[in-house]
């Protein structure tokens, strides 16, 4: 568990946040597996910023195509 706080720790995470849950569903990972968890798990939020852009951007770009059809037909 101390590793895990040693990665996390200039991580935003919630007051209550459960590093004994973590340690134990880790159990037997080794230190760079977890780092590489933390990592993933730090990016995740971004990742998914950007799905959710680019899913705005295709709606958009749909959009304005289904505008440009309706007027050329």
């Amino acid at each position: 568990m101390k590793i895990l706080r040693i990665f996390l720790a200039k991580e935003n995470l919630e007051p209550v946040f459960k590093y004994n849950e973590l340690a134990n569903v880790t159990e037997g990972y080794s230190g760079s597996d977890l780092k590489n968890l933390c990592i993933a798990a730090a990016y995740r939020p971004v990742q998914e910023l950007l799905a959710e852009e680019n899913k705005s951007a295709v709606k958009a770009l749909n959009w304005i195509l289904d505008r440009m059809r309706a007027k050329m037909a």
